[in-house]
């Protein structure tokens, strides 16, 4: 689905989600398949503390060559980004463009004063296993 493609709200293709807690206002995108959210999307959502979302899915039609991905995740204007699925092509391209950090924990502990200051890309669970190594990013202080 492109971003100029209506959405069929009776079988949206994704459902973006927000949840708001002490706060933190936290989105969670699956595999958004759109070239980019729409300008009604993009109110929806408001302001965005924190970003799960994936950075590839063959499923969705997200490549690293066309970052859609990466592309969606810079509309939102996040905070913390935490890539839920990826490759190492898109986690490079993702530690680019923001700065990246790795967590071996599978839990991230945060408060709205704990916010970083710069938009910051985190690799949890099996991907902090490798960013450490393949990427050019450390251990994460949030």
């Amino acid at each position: 689905m492109g971003s100029d493609d209506p959405i069929d709200t009776t079988n949206p293709p994704d459902i973006l989600n927000v949840v708001e807690t002490g706060g933190v206002r936290i989105a969670f995108f699956g595999e958004v398949g759109q070239l980019a959210l729409t300008p009604g999307q993009l109110s929806a959502l408001g302001r965005v503390d924190v970003l799960a979302s994936a950075l590839v899915s063959p499923h969705a039609g997200m490549t690293a060559t066309n970052k859609k991905g990466i592309n969606i995740a810079k509309q939102v204007a996040t905070k913390i980004f935490v890539p839920t699925y990826t490759d190492p092509d898109t986690a490079k391209l993702a530690a680019v463009q923001w700065a990246g950090c790795f967590s071996t924990n599978s839990t991230l502990s945060l408060t709205a004063a704990s916010m970083p200051a710069r938009a910051t890309v985190v690799f949890m669970g099996d991907l902090a296993s490798s960013s450490g190594t393949l990427l050019p990013v450390p251990a994460c202080s949030i």
